[in-house]
């Protein structure tokens, strides 16, 4: 046990036992880490708080929950948007963050543009910032391909 009264899972870090030598002080900082990184998983229940404070509540039933990621020492939920198939990724104090995939992280970015990108061209889609994503939906645009001749496959 270390000093903050929790085993160190140690297989979580790839050591099949702790370091020999390691003080009592580095185990307890190492502790506090895996428990800072097991608090902010990636899994876990949704947390819709971020998006319920930047967009209209009529703009939210669109939106699914994906998962969560940690950039620096902030916990970004991820939401993708079911018509435009876009993401927003915000923190828990209202900033907005685009994935970066060249460096494998997360940029911060202004609100306004990452709300502006996730609905652009929204309208080609037939649909508004307030559709909701649901049953209906699709079905409605599942007909509309088969109608013009397109084969859809589910």
């Amino acid at each position: 046990m270390t000093s903050v009264g929790r085993a160190i899972p140690w297989d979580v870090i790839g050591l099949n036992s702790p370091v020999v030598g390691m003080s009592d002080h580095l185990a307890s900082k190492v502790a506090r880490a895996l428990d800072r990184l097991r608090d902010r998983s990636l899994t876990g229940e949704p947390d819709w708080e971020p998006l319920e404070r930047v967009l209209p509540a009529a703009w939210c039933g669109a939106f699914m929950w994906m998962t969560r990621a940690v950039q620096r020492k902030a916990v970004i939920e991820l939401y993708k948007h079911g018509i435009t198939r876009r993401y927003l990724n915000l923190d828990h104090r209202g900033r907005a963050w685009r994935y970066d995939s060249a460096s494998n992280t997360y940029r911060s970015q202004p609100l306004t543009v990452a709300i502006e990108l996730v609905y652009r061209d929204i309208e080609v889609l037939e649909a508004e910032r307030s559709t909701v994503y649901y049953t209906a939906y699709v079905s409605a645009r599942i007909r509309k391909f088969r109608d013009r001749g397109w084969e859809v496959v589910m």
